[in-house]
């Protein structure tokens, strides 16, 4: 069995997983009824999916190529039941138009200011992050705004030297900002199951807070999450730790724990709803360890605008679908 195959066999295996907790824990919850059409339409078109991939499978003297535009919706709905299965999807269709892949590129962390200059920033950008007085939406917008500002104007010359090699290695980082993302994915998935398995929380207060205000301004939330958080908080928790710390093993714990910790520790409610730091900080690492691996902070500001940008996509969809 070639890879193309064995990505397929991976993404239908998620899927009839997916498909199974997510029917036992609709069934003892007593939602199933209260969703019976949107479940029924996705177990359907789960069930017939997963037929027509193994007939692929099966079928080895088939050229999987010719499926391209019938796969390729597979993956998009695969993408929003599960995202892991749509990746590996999106693998098989990527992998139809194969390049020869080189080495990454060697580069360092430099440091372009006075390390006393990163270390100003991150804490007073921390300061305003967790300022309780902050939460009505202009001065959301201003204090993040500024924020954003000095952040660029510090890294500046960073971002121009470090998106001239992205561009010109995007395949190859592509790669591995792919795999990253496949396993961060499986990670996540495993540590979010265990925490509303063992305590009842279903998600954070973080993420509840972010499902209102996407509500209430989704241009504003779409923004911010696609394109401030991607470059804020790259440049901080991978950036400025990076050049703080350079034991790659420290680094990736410590800045795991940090993001970790700032996304719930200013509005957790329970013990169970804080354990969602493990959520978080799981994510952390993952950047932190690609960060550690191309040196390239644009690989960091990609792979969180994809994770965020998905998440968008997905928020957006299952509001639509269950209106």
């Amino acid at each position: 069995m070639n890879n193309q195959r064995k990505y397929l066999l991976n993404s239908i295996l998620i899927m009839i997983f997916y498909l199974l907790i997510n029917i036992i824990y609709e069934v003892s919850t007593h939602k199933f009824m209260n969703n019976f059409i949107y479940n029924i339409v996705i177990t359907i078109l789960s069930i017939i999916s997963i037929l027509f991939i193994t007939y692929l499978i099966k079928r080895e003297n088939i050229s999987l190529k010719k499926y391209k535009y019938i796969l390729i919706p597979i993956s998009i709905f695969y993408f929003y039941c599960n995202i892991i299965s749509g990746i590996y999807m999106f693998l098989v269709i990527k992998s139809f138009s194969k390049r020869t892949k080189r080495e990454l590129p060697t580069l360092e962390i430099k440091k372009y200011h006075n390390i006393f200059i990163y270390i100003l920033l991150f804490i007073t950008t921390n300061i305003i992050f967790l300022l309780k007085s902050i939460d009505t939406l202009p001065e959301i917008i201003i204090s993040y705004g500024v924020i954003t500002i000095f952040t660029v104007i510090v890294f500046y010359k960073e971002y121009i030297d470090d998106f001239k090699v992205f561009k010109e290695y995007f395949y190859e980082y592509n790669s591995v900002i792919l795999k990253t993302f496949i396993s961060m994915l499986i990670v996540i998935g495993i540590i979010n199951l265990s925490i509303r398995l063992s305590t009842g929380v279903t998600t954070s207060t973080n993420q509840e807070n972010i499902n209102e205000m996407f509500l209430k301004s989704p241009i504003i939330l779409s923004l911010m999450s696609i394109f401030y958080a991607p470059i804020v908080e790259e440049s901080l928790y991978r950036g400025v730790l990076k050049k703080l710390i350079s034991n790659k093993y420290l680094f990736i714990i410590i800045s795991g724990l940090l993001f970790g910790l700032v996304h719930v520790i200013d509005d957790y409610k329970s013990i169970g709803d804080f354990m969602y730091i493990l959520t978080y900080a799981s994510l952390g690492m993952f950047l932190a360890y690609t960060y550690d691996k191309t040196k390239n902070i644009w690989c960091n500001i990609y792979l969180h605008f994809l994770q965020n940008f998905i998440s968008i996509i997905l928020l957006i969809l299952t509001i639509f679908i269950k209106k």
